[in-house]
């Protein structure tokens, strides 16, 4: 047994010999200062997204400056600008497109979403409305907000979520008075709203309203009207 331990300890003594030489020691101590961080629990730095800073108003005045030149640079193109408070509720299918290829080209410098409503929200903190982001959707919201369109910069699916309560209040206080049934559809019909800025008749055809049994189970729970609810769901729930 002692000679067993012997043997370990000179393993040990000659595994751990190198590192004992000063030139050595001095290396090491050296990578380690490198290499070392040190950790400030009290003064700590709120990390919002990879390479940009987003306590440094300087940087966020630079990023609204480059949105605001790029919507001069796209005004002619940005149609949502228009069409999405028209009545050409059968052009937002087109528009949507449209977006999506402006957000594309929009991240070619730089700038996303995300990083927008940051640095609105260290601009302006009382007028920025935090909530789940990352729609193209949303880009809608940061256009009106820099165009000075609107007072108050809050997600698209927020303030569709918002009209859909005050709409389907004003409904049930009146001589309309859905079922569940009916609450059901038009939940989902306020979520693809929220993500597609419209919706169709052809478009109860597919997923999620697919499950549920499609157009004509639409037709079944709201009769003869159900083209007019769609129509005054995409006026009052996108305004």
């Amino acid at each position: 047994e002692e000679s067993r331990e012997s043997v370990q300890r000179t393993l040990i003594e000659d595994a751990v010999a190198p590192f004992n030489l000063p030139d050595v020691r001095e290396y090491i101590d050296n990578l380690r200062k490198k290499h070392e961080q040190i950790i400030d629990n009290v003064n700590l730095d709120t990390v919002t997204y990879t390479g940009f800073d987003a306590q440094n108003k300087e940087n966020a005045d630079r990023v609204i400056t480059t949105f605001h030149d790029f919507i001069e640079e796209n005004k002619n193109q940005i149609i949502a600008l228009r069409i999405i408070y028209s009545e050409a509720y059968k052009d937002r299918p087109m528009v949507i497109e449209q977006l999506k290829e402006l957000y594309e080209r929009l991240k070619l410098k730089g700038v996303t979403v995300e990083r927008l409503w940051d640095c609105y929200a260290i601009k302006n903190p009382k007028t920025v409305k935090r909530s789940a982001l990352a729609k193209v959707t949303d880009l809608v919201s940061l256009i009106r907000f820099e165009m000075g369109y609107s007072d108050t910069l809050t997600p698209f699916a927020d303030q569709v979520n918002f009209n859909f309560m005050q709409w389907t209040l004003r409904k049930n206080a009146g001589a309309v008075h859905f079922t569940e049934t009916q609450m059901v559809w038009l939940r989902l019909i306020k979520d693809h709203i929220a993500t597609s800025l419209s919706i169709l008749p052809e478009d109860l055809d597919l997923t999620p309203f697919d499950r549920r049994g499609g157009l004509m189970s639409f037709y079944d729970a709201f009769g003869d009207s159900y083209e007019e609810l769609l129509r005054e769901m995409n006026r009052e729930l996108v305004a």
